[in-house]
């Protein structure tokens, strides 16, 4: 849920829980029936598990787009090139994702080395690194060239994505799979 903050003109301020809108379809939260709100824990207080305390959840149509929308806002490590921007994401409760600025890509020995197990030589790591776009500070990711890192893609390119996106989810079924074309004969 998102809070809304609204001021009346007897300057008492009213909270107002709005829920979310999700991009691609979505229902009520089969769980808390849309509050966001379900049985309390010590950690996450009554936020619901199902919806993430939205109200919503993603149909499987919805669902199946949301993943192919995640799969195409990342890169193979080894592809992503200076300047462009990455997201390393934080854990939820403890840290937040940032979005960095790449000034680095490639095979480093800052870091230190790791040994392979099947040569046992000691290899440098590879690292996506810059700094952050908010707060400056450096940040990176140590992975294998092949490790996907998400992409921060704004502007008319998040766009032309979205629209891509909700063209997909068009092509698929309630069950979220893709619809089967029929073939049709030239006459």
């Amino acid at each position: 849920m998102a809070y809304l903050m609204l001021i009346g003109q007897n300057g008492l301020v009213e909270i107002k829980m709005v829920p979310k809108k999700l991009l691609f379809e979505s229902k009520t939260c089969t769980r808390c029936g849309g509050s966001g709100q379900f049985s309390w824990c010590q950690m996450h207080g009554s936020t619901c598990f199902g919806c993430g305390g939205n109200g919503l959840m993603l149909t499987k149509r919805g669902k199946v787009a949301q993943a192919w929308f995640n799969k195409r806002k990342k890169k193979p490590a080894g592809e992503i090139k200076v300047g462009e921007r990455i997201v390393i994401e934080g854990t939820p409760g403890f840290s937040r994702s940032e979005v960095v600025i790449v000034e680095f890509v490639g095979w480093s020995e800052e870091g230190g080395k790791w040994l392979d197990p099947k040569t046992g030589e000691w290899k440098c790591h590879f690292w996506v690194r810059g700094k952050g776009a908010k707060s400056g500070q450096r940040n990176g990711i140590g992975c294998s060239p092949e490790f996907e890192i998400k992409m921060h893609i704004w502007g008319e390119a998040l766009t032309a994505l979205k629209l891509e996106g909700l063209a997909f989810q068009e092509t698929l079924t309630k069950a979220g799979t893709v619809r089967k074309t029929k073939g049709r004969l030239a006459a």
